[in-house]
Protein backbone atom coordinates (compact mmCIF):
# COMPACT_ATOMS: atom_id res chain seq x y z
CA UNK A 1 0.00 0.00 0.00
CA UNK A 2 1.62 3.43 -1.04
CA UNK A 3 1.84 6.40 1.52
CA UNK A 4 -0.64 9.26 1.59
CA UNK A 5 2.90 11.18 1.90
CA UNK A 6 5.19 12.37 -0.34
CA UNK A 7 8.36 13.17 1.69
CA UNK A 8 10.64 15.71 0.23
CA UNK A 9 13.65 15.43 2.50
CA UNK A 10 14.48 15.74 6.26
CA UNK A 11 15.55 19.18 7.83
CA UNK A 12 15.79 20.31 11.59
CA UNK A 13 15.44 24.06 10.64
CA UNK A 14 14.01 26.47 12.80
CA UNK A 15 10.43 27.76 13.18
CA UNK A 16 11.66 30.87 12.25
CA UNK A 17 12.38 29.78 8.84
CA UNK A 18 10.15 27.03 8.55
CA UNK A 19 7.26 29.83 8.32
CA UNK A 20 9.05 32.54 6.41
CA UNK A 21 9.23 29.96 3.36
CA UNK A 22 6.00 27.84 4.11
CA UNK A 23 3.85 30.80 4.18
CA UNK A 24 5.55 32.10 0.66
CA UNK A 25 4.99 28.92 -1.02
CA UNK A 26 1.25 28.80 -0.07
CA UNK A 27 0.41 32.06 -0.20
CA UNK A 28 2.93 34.20 -1.89
CA UNK A 29 1.14 36.29 -4.87
CA UNK A 30 3.66 36.52 -8.29
CA UNK A 31 2.46 36.10 -11.33
CA UNK A 32 4.67 34.64 -13.80
CA UNK A 33 2.87 30.83 -13.12
CA UNK A 34 -0.89 30.31 -15.46
CA UNK A 35 -1.63 27.74 -12.61
CA UNK A 36 -2.38 27.29 -9.08
CA UNK A 37 1.29 26.63 -7.94
CA UNK A 38 0.69 27.01 -3.91
CA UNK A 39 0.48 24.23 -1.88
CA UNK A 40 0.84 23.26 1.80
CA UNK A 41 3.80 21.87 3.81
CA UNK A 42 3.35 19.85 6.65
CA UNK A 43 7.01 20.16 8.59
CA UNK A 44 6.85 17.02 11.36
CA UNK A 45 9.72 17.30 13.03
CA UNK A 46 12.30 17.78 10.65
CA UNK A 47 10.63 15.80 7.95
CA UNK A 48 8.91 17.75 5.13
CA UNK A 49 6.16 16.43 3.32
CA UNK A 50 2.95 17.24 1.63
CA UNK A 51 -0.10 14.85 0.65
CA UNK A 52 0.62 12.53 -2.04
CA UNK A 53 -2.28 13.54 -3.89
CA UNK A 54 -1.21 17.29 -3.96
CA UNK A 55 2.46 16.78 -5.18
CA UNK A 56 0.84 14.42 -7.94
CA UNK A 57 -1.74 17.04 -9.28
CA UNK A 58 1.33 19.96 -9.09
CA UNK A 59 3.39 16.99 -11.25
CA UNK A 60 0.57 16.64 -13.65
CA UNK A 61 0.12 20.61 -13.75
CA UNK A 62 4.09 20.89 -14.56
CA UNK A 63 4.17 18.24 -17.18
CA UNK A 64 1.53 20.31 -19.03
CA UNK A 65 3.12 23.51 -18.99
CA UNK A 66 5.96 21.68 -20.56
CA UNK A 67 4.26 20.11 -23.01
CA UNK A 68 3.45 23.87 -24.23
CA UNK A 69 6.53 25.50 -23.71
CA UNK A 70 9.69 22.92 -23.26
CA UNK A 71 11.65 26.06 -22.25
CA UNK A 72 9.12 26.71 -19.06
CA UNK A 73 11.13 25.62 -16.07
CA UNK A 74 14.22 27.34 -18.13
CA UNK A 75 12.76 30.46 -18.04
CA UNK A 76 11.24 30.21 -14.28
CA UNK A 77 14.70 29.54 -13.16
CA UNK A 78 16.03 32.55 -14.67
CA UNK A 79 12.79 34.72 -13.67
CA UNK A 80 14.04 33.36 -10.25
CA UNK A 81 17.65 34.28 -10.29
CA UNK A 82 16.71 37.64 -11.11
CA UNK A 83 14.34 37.47 -8.19
CA UNK A 84 16.87 37.66 -5.90
CA UNK A 85 18.79 40.59 -7.33
CA UNK A 86 15.65 42.31 -6.28
CA UNK A 87 15.75 41.45 -2.78
CA UNK A 88 19.38 42.41 -3.02
CA UNK A 89 18.66 46.34 -2.05
CA UNK A 90 16.46 45.12 1.24
CA UNK A 91 18.97 43.30 2.81
CA UNK A 92 21.30 46.01 2.63
CA UNK A 93 19.21 48.84 3.73
CA UNK A 94 18.37 45.70 6.87
CA UNK A 95 22.38 45.70 7.20
CA UNK A 96 23.79 49.18 6.97
CA UNK A 97 21.23 50.45 9.55
CA UNK A 98 22.32 50.54 12.91
CA UNK A 99 19.53 48.57 14.75
CA UNK A 100 20.66 49.74 18.36
CA UNK A 101 19.66 52.96 16.96
CA UNK A 102 15.77 52.89 16.02
CA UNK A 103 12.64 52.12 17.81
CA UNK A 104 10.83 48.75 18.71
CA UNK A 105 8.27 49.50 15.94
CA UNK A 106 11.15 50.08 13.14
CA UNK A 107 12.58 46.66 13.97
CA UNK A 108 9.06 45.24 13.84
CA UNK A 109 8.46 47.14 10.49
CA UNK A 110 12.03 45.68 8.94
CA UNK A 111 11.68 42.17 10.32
CA UNK A 112 8.08 41.57 8.64
CA UNK A 113 9.65 43.47 5.37
CA UNK A 114 12.41 40.96 5.15
CA UNK A 115 10.12 38.02 5.68
CA UNK A 116 8.29 38.94 2.92
CA UNK A 117 10.31 39.07 0.51
CA UNK A 118 12.16 35.75 1.50
CA UNK A 119 8.42 34.35 1.24
CA UNK A 120 7.91 35.55 -2.11
CA UNK A 121 11.09 34.03 -3.06
CA UNK A 122 10.35 30.66 -2.48
CA UNK A 123 7.08 30.87 -4.07
CA UNK A 124 8.08 28.75 -6.95
CA UNK A 125 11.47 27.38 -5.28
CA UNK A 126 10.13 23.70 -5.80
CA UNK A 127 8.51 23.93 -8.78
CA UNK A 128 11.24 21.64 -10.37
CA UNK A 129 10.97 19.03 -7.65
CA UNK A 130 7.88 17.84 -8.84
CA UNK A 131 9.14 16.61 -12.24
CA UNK A 132 12.80 15.83 -11.88
CA UNK A 133 12.28 12.41 -12.17
CA UNK A 134 10.50 12.90 -14.96
CA UNK A 135 13.20 14.75 -16.65
CA UNK A 136 15.91 12.19 -15.97
CA UNK A 137 13.79 8.78 -16.78
CA UNK A 138 13.54 10.59 -20.16
CA UNK A 139 17.13 11.53 -20.53
CA UNK A 140 17.86 7.90 -19.47
CA UNK A 141 15.84 6.25 -22.15
CA UNK A 142 16.65 8.34 -24.64
CA UNK A 143 20.71 7.76 -23.53
CA UNK A 144 20.34 4.25 -23.52
CA UNK A 145 18.49 3.84 -26.86
CA UNK A 146 21.15 5.33 -28.42
CA UNK A 147 24.77 4.19 -25.99
CA UNK A 148 26.23 0.97 -24.92
CA UNK A 149 25.48 0.35 -20.92
CA UNK A 150 28.70 1.85 -20.24
CA UNK A 151 28.78 4.90 -22.03
CA UNK A 152 24.77 5.48 -21.50
CA UNK A 153 26.15 5.47 -17.44
CA UNK A 154 29.08 7.79 -18.37
CA UNK A 155 26.76 10.16 -19.80
CA UNK A 156 24.17 10.25 -17.70
CA UNK A 157 27.06 11.03 -14.45
CA UNK A 158 27.92 14.13 -16.93
CA UNK A 159 24.06 15.31 -17.54
CA UNK A 160 23.63 14.90 -14.20
CA UNK A 161 26.34 17.05 -12.72
CA UNK A 162 25.78 20.58 -13.54
CA UNK A 163 27.98 22.73 -15.44
CA UNK A 164 27.86 25.87 -13.29
CA UNK A 165 30.00 26.26 -10.43
CA UNK A 166 28.38 25.46 -6.90
CA UNK A 167 29.01 27.17 -4.02
CA UNK A 168 31.27 24.25 -2.57
CA UNK A 169 33.33 24.77 -5.60
CA UNK A 170 33.82 27.83 -5.48
CA UNK A 171 34.25 28.33 -1.73
CA UNK A 172 37.28 25.58 -2.39
CA UNK A 173 38.63 26.93 -5.31
CA UNK A 174 39.19 31.03 -3.53
CA UNK A 175 40.81 29.13 -0.97
CA UNK A 176 42.91 27.74 -2.81
CA UNK A 177 43.69 31.35 -4.39
CA UNK A 178 44.16 32.33 -0.98
CA UNK A 179 46.89 29.50 -0.48
CA UNK A 180 48.41 30.75 -3.33
CA UNK A 181 49.10 34.58 -2.97
CA UNK A 182 52.62 35.12 -0.83
CA UNK A 183 52.79 35.01 3.00
CA UNK A 184 52.29 38.59 4.13
CA UNK A 185 49.08 39.05 1.63
CA UNK A 186 47.03 35.37 2.73
CA UNK A 187 45.89 37.13 6.28
CA UNK A 188 43.77 39.67 4.56
CA UNK A 189 42.60 37.53 1.65
CA UNK A 190 42.04 34.94 4.59
CA UNK A 191 39.74 37.83 6.41
CA UNK A 192 37.62 38.83 3.16
CA UNK A 193 36.86 34.88 2.60
CA UNK A 194 36.01 34.17 5.90
CA UNK A 195 33.37 36.94 5.69
CA UNK A 196 31.98 35.88 2.18
CA UNK A 197 31.75 32.32 3.46
CA UNK A 198 31.05 32.40 6.95
CA UNK A 199 27.27 31.59 6.10
CA UNK A 200 27.70 28.39 4.46
CA UNK A 201 27.98 26.89 8.03
CA UNK A 202 23.72 28.28 8.57
CA UNK A 203 22.42 25.88 6.45
CA UNK A 204 19.34 25.51 8.74
CA UNK A 205 19.25 29.12 9.76
CA UNK A 206 20.42 28.70 13.36
CA UNK A 207 22.48 31.48 13.25
CA UNK A 208 25.62 29.31 13.02
CA UNK A 209 28.34 30.48 11.01
CA UNK A 210 31.75 29.51 9.88
CA UNK A 211 34.29 31.29 12.81
CA UNK A 212 37.98 32.52 11.09
CA UNK A 213 39.84 29.81 12.71
CA UNK A 214 37.87 27.61 10.44
CA UNK A 215 39.46 28.67 7.55
CA UNK A 216 42.78 29.24 9.02
CA UNK A 217 42.66 25.61 9.50
CA UNK A 218 42.26 24.61 6.42
CA UNK A 219 44.68 26.97 5.01
CA UNK A 220 47.29 25.71 7.46
CA UNK A 221 46.83 22.37 5.35
CA UNK A 222 47.93 23.93 2.20
CA UNK A 223 51.30 25.01 0.99
CA UNK A 224 51.67 26.72 -1.89
CA UNK A 225 52.76 23.89 -4.02
CA UNK A 226 49.48 21.86 -2.97
CA UNK A 227 47.26 24.54 -3.54
CA UNK A 228 48.97 24.97 -7.04
CA UNK A 229 48.31 20.99 -7.82
CA UNK A 230 44.90 21.21 -6.51
CA UNK A 231 43.98 24.39 -8.56
CA UNK A 232 44.99 23.00 -11.70
CA UNK A 233 43.18 20.04 -10.94
CA UNK A 234 40.36 21.34 -9.82
CA UNK A 235 40.10 23.61 -13.52
CA UNK A 236 40.77 20.62 -15.73
CA UNK A 237 38.23 18.75 -13.89
CA UNK A 238 35.85 21.80 -14.51
CA UNK A 239 37.38 21.84 -18.22
CA UNK A 240 37.02 18.24 -18.93
CA UNK A 241 33.50 18.31 -17.38
CA UNK A 242 31.93 20.95 -20.36
CA UNK A 243 34.05 18.75 -23.10
CA UNK A 244 32.63 15.53 -22.20
CA UNK A 245 29.02 17.14 -22.09
CA UNK A 246 29.67 18.63 -25.58
CA UNK A 247 31.01 15.10 -26.92
CA UNK A 248 28.11 13.43 -25.37
CA UNK A 249 25.50 16.17 -27.07
CA UNK A 250 27.45 15.60 -30.08
CA UNK A 251 27.25 12.03 -30.41
CA UNK A 252 23.79 11.25 -29.72
CA UNK A 253 22.47 14.48 -31.63
CA UNK A 254 19.10 15.11 -29.60
CA UNK A 255 16.41 17.15 -31.45
CA UNK A 256 15.38 20.39 -29.84
CA UNK A 257 13.02 19.06 -27.56
CA UNK A 258 15.31 16.66 -26.29
CA UNK A 259 17.94 19.22 -25.56
CA UNK A 260 16.32 21.43 -23.84
CA UNK A 261 15.33 18.79 -21.75
CA UNK A 262 18.89 18.20 -21.16
CA UNK A 263 19.79 21.53 -20.42
CA UNK A 264 16.96 22.20 -17.70
CA UNK A 265 17.63 19.38 -15.61
CA UNK A 266 21.14 20.06 -15.63
CA UNK A 267 20.32 23.51 -15.05
CA UNK A 268 17.87 22.69 -12.24
CA UNK A 269 20.94 20.41 -10.72
CA UNK A 270 22.73 23.62 -9.64
CA UNK A 271 19.52 25.60 -9.27
CA UNK A 272 17.95 23.37 -6.56
CA UNK A 273 21.31 24.20 -3.81
CA UNK A 274 21.25 27.78 -5.00
CA UNK A 275 17.72 28.32 -4.35
CA UNK A 276 18.01 26.81 -0.94
CA UNK A 277 21.70 28.36 -0.16
CA UNK A 278 20.49 32.78 -0.87
CA UNK A 279 18.11 32.96 2.21
CA UNK A 280 20.96 30.93 4.06
CA UNK A 281 23.51 33.86 2.95
CA UNK A 282 21.09 36.64 3.98
CA UNK A 283 21.08 35.47 7.61
CA UNK A 284 24.28 36.12 7.64
CA UNK A 285 24.11 39.52 6.21
CA UNK A 286 21.39 40.53 8.73
CA UNK A 287 22.57 38.98 11.92
CA UNK A 288 23.66 42.08 14.22
CA UNK A 289 19.79 42.59 12.99
CA UNK A 290 18.73 39.67 14.13
CA UNK A 291 20.98 39.72 17.52
CA UNK A 292 19.94 43.51 18.25
CA UNK A 293 16.52 42.00 18.36
CA UNK A 294 17.11 38.83 20.46
CA UNK A 295 19.25 41.27 23.11
CA UNK A 296 15.96 43.67 23.50
CA UNK A 297 13.21 40.63 24.12
CA UNK A 298 16.23 38.92 26.24
CA UNK A 299 16.52 35.66 23.86
CA UNK A 300 20.44 34.23 22.73
CA UNK A 301 20.09 34.38 18.79
CA UNK A 302 19.63 30.87 18.66
CA UNK A 303 16.40 30.68 20.86
CA UNK A 304 15.13 33.91 18.81
CA UNK A 305 14.43 31.40 16.10
CA UNK A 306 12.46 28.86 17.78
CA UNK A 307 9.90 31.87 17.46
CA UNK A 308 7.89 32.51 14.25
CA UNK A 309 7.99 36.09 12.50
CA UNK A 310 4.80 37.04 13.63
CA UNK A 311 5.56 36.35 17.20
CA UNK A 312 8.85 38.59 17.17
CA UNK A 313 7.04 41.48 15.29
CA UNK A 314 3.56 41.13 18.44
CA UNK A 315 6.50 41.06 21.16
CA UNK A 316 8.62 44.37 19.78
CA UNK A 317 5.29 45.91 19.51
CA UNK A 318 3.06 45.37 22.55
CA UNK A 319 5.41 43.16 24.62
CA UNK A 320 3.52 40.20 24.49
CA UNK A 321 6.06 37.67 24.66
CA UNK A 322 6.48 34.00 23.81
CA UNK A 323 6.42 31.74 26.85
CA UNK A 324 10.30 30.48 28.00
CA UNK A 325 8.57 26.88 28.00
CA UNK A 326 7.41 27.40 24.44
CA UNK A 327 10.20 27.69 23.28
CA UNK A 328 12.12 24.90 25.04
CA UNK A 329 9.32 22.65 23.86
CA UNK A 330 9.97 23.74 20.25
CA UNK A 331 13.54 22.79 20.46
CA UNK A 332 12.74 19.62 21.63
CA UNK A 333 10.62 18.60 18.40
CA UNK A 334 7.53 20.68 16.90
CA UNK A 335 4.92 19.99 14.26
CA UNK A 336 4.56 23.12 11.60
CA UNK A 337 1.23 23.34 9.61
CA UNK A 338 0.86 25.71 7.13
CA UNK A 339 -2.70 27.16 7.10
CA UNK A 340 -3.31 31.25 6.98
CA UNK A 341 -1.54 31.73 10.46
CA UNK A 342 1.71 29.67 12.12
CA UNK A 343 0.13 26.89 13.57
CA UNK A 344 3.29 24.85 15.78
CA UNK A 345 2.29 21.98 17.68
CA UNK A 346 4.58 20.43 20.64
CA UNK A 347 4.72 17.17 23.00
CA UNK A 348 2.72 14.74 22.59
CA UNK A 349 1.64 16.01 19.30
CA UNK A 350 4.82 15.57 17.62
CA UNK A 351 4.89 11.40 18.31
CA UNK A 352 1.63 10.83 17.19
CA UNK A 353 1.99 12.82 13.51
CA UNK A 354 5.07 11.33 13.37
CA UNK A 355 3.48 7.81 13.45
CA UNK A 356 0.87 9.18 11.27
CA UNK A 357 3.75 9.56 8.58
CA UNK A 358 5.56 6.63 9.70
CA UNK A 359 7.19 4.05 7.45
CA UNK A 360 6.80 0.48 9.09
CA UNK A 361 10.74 -1.28 8.78
CA UNK A 362 10.55 -4.59 11.14
CA UNK A 363 12.90 -7.07 10.61
CA UNK A 364 14.72 -5.35 7.53
CA UNK A 365 18.30 -5.76 7.08
CA UNK A 366 18.74 -3.97 3.78
CA UNK A 367 17.53 -0.97 1.92
CA UNK A 368 17.31 -0.02 -1.35
CA UNK A 369 17.31 3.46 -3.00
CA UNK A 370 18.56 5.31 -6.48
CA UNK A 371 22.30 5.09 -7.64
CA UNK A 372 23.42 8.94 -7.64
CA UNK A 373 27.15 7.40 -7.97
CA UNK A 374 27.95 3.78 -8.99
CA UNK A 375 30.43 1.20 -7.02
CA UNK A 376 30.80 -1.11 -4.75
CA UNK A 377 32.42 -1.19 -1.34
CA UNK A 378 32.52 -2.31 2.28
CA UNK A 379 33.09 -0.75 5.50
CA UNK A 380 31.68 0.92 9.16
CA UNK A 381 28.51 2.54 9.41
CA UNK A 382 28.31 6.40 10.85
CA UNK A 383 24.87 7.34 11.31
CA UNK A 384 24.55 11.26 11.23
CA UNK A 385 21.60 13.20 11.61
CA UNK A 386 22.95 16.95 11.82
CA UNK A 387 25.92 19.06 11.53
CA UNK A 388 26.80 18.36 15.75
CA UNK A 389 27.70 14.39 14.62
CA UNK A 390 30.00 15.23 12.24
CA UNK A 391 32.71 14.92 14.47
CA UNK A 392 32.67 11.09 14.71
CA UNK A 393 32.88 10.33 11.19
CA UNK A 394 36.25 8.83 10.38
CA UNK A 395 38.47 7.71 7.91
CA UNK A 396 37.11 5.16 4.97
CA UNK A 397 33.82 5.10 7.17
CA UNK A 398 29.92 4.54 5.14
CA UNK A 399 28.27 7.66 5.91
CA UNK A 400 24.07 7.03 6.30
CA UNK A 401 22.19 10.35 6.87
CA UNK A 402 18.96 11.76 6.14
CA UNK A 403 20.49 14.44 3.95
CA UNK A 404 23.87 16.32 3.09
CA UNK A 405 24.66 20.45 2.88
CA UNK A 406 27.54 21.76 2.34
CA UNK A 407 28.44 22.19 6.06
CA UNK A 408 29.01 18.20 5.74
CA UNK A 409 31.81 18.48 2.71
CA UNK A 410 35.18 18.70 4.40
CA UNK A 411 33.57 14.91 6.15
CA UNK A 412 32.71 13.87 2.52
CA UNK A 413 36.65 13.92 1.38
CA UNK A 414 37.35 11.27 3.42
CA UNK A 415 33.97 8.48 3.82
CA UNK A 416 33.97 5.75 1.25
CA UNK A 417 30.24 6.18 0.52
CA UNK A 418 27.01 8.36 1.06
CA UNK A 419 23.84 6.54 1.25
CA UNK A 420 21.02 9.24 2.32
CA UNK A 421 17.27 8.67 3.13
CA UNK A 422 16.14 11.73 0.75
CA UNK A 423 15.93 10.91 -3.20
CA UNK A 424 16.50 13.42 -6.11
CA UNK A 425 19.30 13.44 -9.11
CA UNK A 426 18.92 17.14 -7.78
CA UNK A 427 19.61 16.51 -4.17
CA UNK A 428 23.46 17.73 -2.88
CA UNK A 429 24.81 14.52 -2.23
CA UNK A 430 23.61 13.59 -5.51
CA UNK A 431 25.97 16.38 -6.96
CA UNK A 432 28.99 16.22 -4.53
CA UNK A 433 29.45 12.17 -4.96
CA UNK A 434 29.55 12.52 -8.96
CA UNK A 435 31.79 15.58 -8.57
CA UNK A 436 33.97 13.46 -5.91
CA UNK A 437 33.43 10.20 -7.59
CA UNK A 438 32.30 8.38 -3.81
CA UNK A 439 29.88 5.44 -4.77
CA UNK A 440 26.38 7.08 -3.70
CA UNK A 441 23.21 5.59 -2.92
CA UNK A 442 19.71 7.89 -2.31
CA UNK A 443 16.23 8.07 -1.62
CA UNK A 444 16.26 5.17 0.92
CA UNK A 445 13.87 6.65 2.66
CA UNK A 446 15.49 4.75 6.35
CA UNK A 447 18.45 3.99 5.96
CA UNK A 448 19.14 5.72 9.85
CA UNK A 449 16.66 3.55 11.32
CA UNK A 450 17.89 0.27 10.12
CA UNK A 451 21.83 0.56 10.51
CA UNK A 452 23.47 1.66 13.92
CA UNK A 453 27.01 3.26 14.18
CA UNK A 454 29.38 0.27 14.13
CA UNK A 455 27.66 -2.12 11.61
CA UNK A 456 29.46 -3.32 8.45
CA UNK A 457 27.98 -3.11 5.80
CA UNK A 458 27.55 -3.28 1.81
CA UNK A 459 27.24 -0.35 -0.24
CA UNK A 460 25.99 -1.64 -3.86
CA UNK A 461 25.63 1.62 -5.56
CA UNK A 462 25.67 -0.51 -8.76
CA UNK A 463 22.14 -1.62 -7.95
CA UNK A 464 21.12 0.81 -5.44
CA UNK A 465 21.51 -1.75 -2.78
CA UNK A 466 22.66 -1.38 1.44
CA UNK A 467 23.44 -4.02 3.25
CA UNK A 468 24.17 -4.94 6.65
CA UNK A 469 26.62 -7.76 6.67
Amino acid sequence: MSSPWHIFHVRKRTPFYVSIYSQGIAHGKINVLDFDYHIKFFHINGQVAMKEAEFQKQRRMVQKRLKRDPRFLLKLMQWHYRKYKSIIPLIHQIKKTNPQTVSNAVLAQQLLAYVRVIGEFWTVGVVPLYVEQDLTDQIQRFVERRLSPEEATNAMQVFLTPLKEGIVGEEHRQLLHVAMLPKNKQPAALERHSKKYAWMANQLFTHSFFPPSYYRKRLVALTQTKAQWQWQQYIRERKELRASFRTFMQKLHPNASMRTTIMTLNEAIFYRSWRGEKPYETGYEIRAFLEEISRRLGLSAKDLLFCVPNEIAAWLRTGRAVPRSVIEARKKGFIYLCEQKDRILTGKFVRLWEQRVAIKHANVTEVHGTTAYPGLVRGIARIVHGAAELGKVKVKDILITPSTTPIYTPVLHKVQAIITEEGGVLSHASVIARELKIPCVIGTKIATRIFKDGDRVKVDAEHGVVKKL
